[in-house]
């Protein structure tokens, strides 16, 4: 991932940033990229994996809860 945008998002934005930055357009221009790919990576892991771990963590802790947690003791000891 990292060298699609070396090609095609750092090089464009280090020509551009030549214009206004001069020197110092290459500096700039790496924690740009470096933000874009921080972006891209958030979003393709929270498509693609965030909703699968949270069901799963969701089922162990509900398996954990109905095996070792009687809730029908718990509603006995309400105050009626």
């Amino acid at each position: 991932m990292f060298g699609f945008l070396f090609v095609f998002a750092y090089l464009p934005q280090v020509a551009f940033l030549a214009i206004f930055h001069g020197h110092l357009a290459w500096f700039n221009a790496v924690f740009l990229v470096l933000g874009e790919g921080q972006i891209l990576i958030a979003l393709l892991f929270e498509a693609l994996l965030v909703d699968e771990t949270l069901v799963n963590v969701f089922d162990v802790c509900s398996c954990y809860f109905s095996l070792f947690w009687d809730l029908t003791d718990d509603i006995y000891r309400l105050p009626s």
